[in-house]
């Protein structure tokens, strides 16, 4: 899994910071408080590669705290943003610094994460979004909101309404671990997204399990049933590589193809990228 977020309840609500006593970390508190007010989250940026002629095809936005610090780790800040309330700000701020920092090539799309509360929420405004890829000189059909899912989503309808909204604006939805739980796969079914991220858990030795093979081959034919193109996730391995071809899946992410970077590279794309 490559999102930064954790398991913790999200807020429904934009809520104060909470006291100290809350929180239960005075100078933890302080820190965050000091991050969101002053920006400190730096972007980091994965490739996403087409397996079949090995071209780059797009980047996923990933986000760390300060260096050598408590919550450099993204799972670290987001759980304690959570908990104070304050995620959707945190989520805020790390699109704009994203988005800021992505260098990309014409065809190469920019994937975020977002939470589905977030995206359903009112206060989150497409405008925004669109306000900040326009100063990048990007156009909306190059942004895709990568819906990471760790909590039973409450509202399907509601999230349908939201997510063929912006598919009209010309963003696209991809929903990130699937195959990691019930809840995933009603996602998939019920969002039906433009582009379907198969968990890093089912990718890890997946040479070695039948079990997995078989699962991973069956989320690529429902996906292709609506349209949607597959990633794996969490590529470590050149056999974990191989048995992902072999079940085929197109496009690929994770170490073996690339590690975070601070900038995306340079790299022209021959022949066209994802989506065609």
């Amino acid at each position: 899994m490559t999102t930064p977020y954790s398991s913790a309840p999200m807020e429904t609500t934009p809520t104060p910071l909470m006291s100290a006593a809350d929180c239960g970390d005075t100078q933890l508190q302080e820190s965050f408080v000091h991050i969101l007010e002053e920006g400190l989250v730096t972007p980091q940026y994965q490739p996403i590669v087409n397996l079949v002629n090995d071209g780059l095809v797009g980047w996923e936005g990933l986000i760390r705290g300060p260096k050598d610090t408590a919550l450099e780790s993204p799972l670290a800040l987001f759980a304690l943003a959570e908990r104070l309330g304050h995620l959707r700000d945190l989520e805020r701020l790390c699109r704009e610094r994203t988005i800021a920092g992505a260098d990309l090539q014409p065809q190469e799309k920019l994937f975020l994460n977002i939470h589905p509360r977030t995206l359903t929420d009112p206060t989150f405004r497409e405008g925004e979004t669109r306000t900040l890829i326009e100063t990048r000189q990007l156009r909306a059909d190059r942004i895709v909101f990568e819906i990471t899912e760790h909590q039973a989503i409450d509202d399907y309808a509601l999230l349908r309404r939201v997510v063929n909204h912006y598919r009209k604006q010309g963003y696209q939805i991809a929903l990130d671990d699937t195959g990691a739980g019930y809840s995933g796969l009603v996602t998939l079914m019920e969002v039906k997204p433009d582009v379907v991220k198969i968990d890093m858990n089912l990718i890890r030795r997946l040479h070695e399990d039948q079990t997995k093979q078989d699962i991973v081959r069956a989320i690529c034919q429902v996906s292709s049933g609506f349209g949607a193109v597959v990633i794996a996730e969490g590529i470590e391995t050149p056999e974990e590589l191989a048995a992902v071809r072999r079940c085929g899946v197109p496009y690929g992410q994770g170490y073996l193809l690339g590690v975070p970077t601070h900038r995306c590279r340079v790299q022209p794309l021959d022949p066209p990228g994802l989506f065609g």
